[in-house]
């Protein structure tokens, strides 16, 4: 009997066990200074205790998968990125403001202003703005993100000290004899503007019938050629020689410092950059509006009736004073090509640009006379004015070198060639005995070369 109560209560704590292992697995354990709550009922005495689980940490929760890590473990560093130097042509914040200014001096090609009464009459002149001054503003906004750019610009030329030259030639030398047509006319008047000071000067053109012979044509006729000093002094023109120590009139006298020839521009751009740190580029593209004003100088034969007289000298017969006035507006684009050195502190650059613009020309000679009777003194009043419209391109190469500053200010110096095509008006011909109320016209470039220094600042 005694027996059998120990197998029924060997049996019954065996499955009180199997009963208890699944709750005493799932239950967390206490941390190792931590008294438990409730004190586990007493084993029996015949009854091994069961076998203790390690304890885990504190602050971690058991896991069936993974060991935990120790609370005071920190996590793996990360490997620093690599950060590429600061880009100061980037934007610094969003909308920044740039400004810009730049100035300098340069001349222009000189203008052709030659003007004939016919064939047999005609004046060869020029003028040539031998100083000019530069200048250049410009204001913008600069995009965030890199999206671009707007910027207003502003840019003009303005002569400063001009030269003018005119030759007064016909078909007849002094005696009268006609001048070979194929040798071109023989000059009479000679005509210098130089700082303000005139001087014309009337020379008597004179054949040398021997050397008529000499040059083996023998036609009879006088033959302007290319000029040479002879030893006397005399120059010698093919057939035809001058004594400039006899001349037939001369004049001096004052004229205006400058002929205030000008030219601005306005535009509104939008552009943007691309490229990497060594090579990088830009372009813009917008609108322009321009305007050109000034004065141009010509010399012109107001009677053909008497051989070498009545050439517009300066002085009571006055040069002709072509005003100018021309304004136009269109598309204008540019190209640029950056050379980026010294993480893009230094840059070295190649700029394109160009614009077609329809332009509204207009020209005034103011009034005139011309000697219709030279033995009666009867003068004839007379005018030229044009005004026609007319599309052209305009043309610019620039090549420089920036100087970055990391607070966003640079500095540049650059040479550049621009060019006005087809932006002056100019008479043709002269036709005397008529008025010239519409005179045949031709257009002239207007090219300027200029070296300029300038700064700008990215806010």
């Amino acid at each position: 009997m005694r027996k059998r109560r120990g197998l029924v209560a060997g049996w019954v704590l065996l499955t009180g066990l199997a009963l208890a292992a699944p709750a005493m697995a799932e239950e967390p354990a206490q941390p190792a200074d931590t008294p438990s709550p409730t004190e586990e009922p007493a084993q029996p005495a015949d009854t091994p205790p069961p076998a203790e689980e390690p304890a885990q940490p504190a602050d971690t929760p058991p896991s069936a998968e993974e060991p935990a890590q120790p609370a005071d473990t920190p996590p793996p560093a990360e490997e620093p990125v690599a950060e590429l130097p600061p880009d100061p042509t980037r934007e610094k914040m969003p909308f920044a403001l740039y400004v810009e200014a730049a100035w300098g001096s340069g001349s222009a090609d000189p203008y052709n202003t030659s003007i004939k009464a016919s064939d047999l009459n005609a004046g060869h002149s020029t003028v040539e703005i031998v100083d000019a001054s530069y200048g250049r503003a410009a204001i913008g906004w600069k995009l965030p993100r890199g999206k671009g750019d707007f910027r207003l610009n502003f840019q003009g030329f303005m002569e400063e000290e001009y030269e003018f030259r005119s030759v007064g030639a016909t078909n007849r030398t002094a005696d009268g004899s006609l001048v070979d047509s194929t040798s071109g006319l023989v000059p009479w008047w000679f005509i210098e503007i130089n700082g303000g000071k005139l001087i014309a000067t009337r020379l008597a053109p004179t054949w040398d019938s021997a050397a008529d012979v000499a040059f083996g044509d023998m036609d009879g006729k006088p033959d302007f050629g290319s000029c040479a000093e002879l030893p006397d002094g005399r120059f010698r023109c093919g057939e035809v020689t001058y004594d400039p120590s006899m001349p037939l009139k001369q004049i001096t006298g004052s004229m205006p410092d400058d002929l205030q020839n000008r030219v601005d521009t306005y535009e509104i751009v939008y552009g943007r950059e691309f490229g990497g740190r060594r090579y990088s580029s830009r372009w813009w593209a917008g609108l322009r509006y321009f305007e050109y004003e000034g004065n141009l100088l010509a010399g012109a034969w107001l009677n053909s009736n008497v051989t070498g007289l009545h050439y517009t000298d300066g002085s009571f017969l006055r040069l002709l004073n072509i005003t100018q006035r021309t304004t136009g507006a269109g598309p204008v684009g540019s190209w640029e090509v950056d050379f980026n050195y010294f993480e893009r502190a230094l840059q070295l650059y190649l700029r394109g640009e160009a614009a077609f613009t329809l332009n509204n020309m207009e020209i005034d000679s103011g009034p005139f006379f011309q000697v219709k009777n030279v033995d009666a003194g009867l003068l004839m009043d007379d005018r030229m004015f044009k005004s026609q419209e007319k599309s052209s391109w305009q043309d610019r190469a620039e090549v420089g070198a920036r100087l970055y500053l990391k607070n966003g200010m640079h500095f540049e110096v650059a040479y550049s060639i621009t060019g006005f095509l087809d932006v002056a008006l100019l008479p043709d011909l002269l036709q005397l005995g008529v008025t010239n109320e519409d005179p045949e016209t031709f257009t002239q470039d207007l090219v300027i070369e200029a070296l300029h220094v300038g700064a700008g600042f990215q806010f």
